[in-house]
């Protein structure tokens, strides 16, 4: 990770390389790549870690599924 930290530094980034990987996967998952292929990106040995660090369980995550459900439903 010396690399990424002295990256950070000449980039004047003020990021640790845990904000980045956090920040790597917060979009990749928001940009509905699969969450499988995250998982391999990020190296966790098991979907669980993935699922549970970087999927939404907010209101605005529950409202997003219920949109779906209601267009899934509506198309039927």
């Amino acid at each position: 990770m010396g690399d990424v930290v002295k990256a950070c530094k000449k980039a004047k980034i003020k990021a640790t390389p845990r904000q980045l990987r956090y920040a790597l996967a917060t979009f990749l998952v928001g940009d509905e790549v699969g969450l499988k292929m995250v998982q391999l990106i990020l190296a966790h040995s098991k979907i669980a870690t993935t699922l549970d660090m970087y999927t939404d369980g907010s209101e605005q995550g529950r409202d997003a599924a219920r949109e779906a459900l209601a267009r899934r439903n509506n198309a039927a």
